[in-house]
C-alpha cells in the first residue's frame, strides 16, 4: 500500500514538473516572438491566416495557466472551480471555435 502511494505521488510530481516546464517554454517562445507578431500581424487587416494564428496562440497561454493553477490549487478550492478548470483545460480548440 505504501509503495503504491509513493509511485502515485511520484507520477503526480512528474506531471506537475512537465506542466511547469512546458509553460516556461511557452512563455519563452511567446516573449521571443512578441515583437515580430506586433510588427507583422497587428498592423494588418484581418484574414484567415491571422485568425488561425491568434486562435492557435492565445488559448495555449490560458490553458497552460489554468493547468498550473489546477496542479497547485489549494485543497480548499471549491468543487465548482475545479470542475470549471477541468472543463476549460480539457476543451479542444475546435470546441472553442465551434467547428464540427
Amino acid at each position: 500500500m505504501a509503495l503504491e502511494a509513493l509511485v502515485a505521488f511520484q507520477h503526480n510530481n512528474l506531471d506537475i514538473y512537465c506542466t511547469v516546464a512546458s509553460f516556461c517554454v511557452l512563455v519563452y517562445d511567446f516573449l521571443l516572438t512578441r515583437g515580430e507578431e506586433i510588427d507583422l500581424l497587428w498592423g494588418t487587416g484581418w484574414n484567415v491566416g491571422k485568425v488561425l494564428f491568434f486562435a492557435s496562440r492565445y488559448p495555449l497561454v490560458l490553458d497552460a495557466a489554468m493547468l498550473l493553477y489546477y496542479h497547485n490549487a489549494p485543497t480548499s478550492t471549491s468543487p465548482f472551480i475545479c470542475l470549471l478548470i477541468n472543463q476549460v483545460a480539457g476543451c479542444k480548440g475546435s470546441q472553442l471555435l465551434d467547428i464540427t
